[in-house]
């Protein structure tokens, strides 16, 4: 066993050669392979990346809509109660002059002794 037959070598030294270029052909294989997966991984992140980034762009743009929704109902809010205020001011004045002009009316009615019926409201 430690000295070896010859005839036996012959067959190793026929099979190492033919063995040292399926090992290679096998490496390459591997190789393209590694690389054709790492190529899809990449991909893959690339689109997720970009399904992410479109995303949150239609968030954004769904939030800015729905605050410039919102300020556009405060404001016309704030319109409608500042036309109610002012609404309501020019009837209490109208009728401030309104009761002013029937107490006038009728001191005078009183002073000249005269009673006509004064309207009321």
């Amino acid at each position: 066993m430690i000295y070896p037959p010859l005839e036996k070598a012959s067959k190793l030294a026929e099979i190492l050669p033919g063995l040292g270029e399926v090992v290679d052909k096998e490496h390459k294989r591997l190789l393209a392979r590694k690389s054709i997966i790492e190529k899809r991984m990449e991909e893959q992140e690339r689109q997720l990346l970009e399904m992410e980034r479109e995303e949150e762009s239609k968030r954004l743009r769904l939030q800015k809509i729905t605050e410039e929704a919102e300020q556009k109902r405060l404001a016309a809010e704030f319109e409608q109660r500042r036309a109610e205020r002012i609404r309501q001011e020019i009837e209490e004045r109208e009728l401030e002059k309104t009761h002013a002009l029937l107490e006038e009316t009728g001191k005078r009615l009183r002073k000249g002794g005269k009673k006509k019926p004064v309207l009321e409201g």
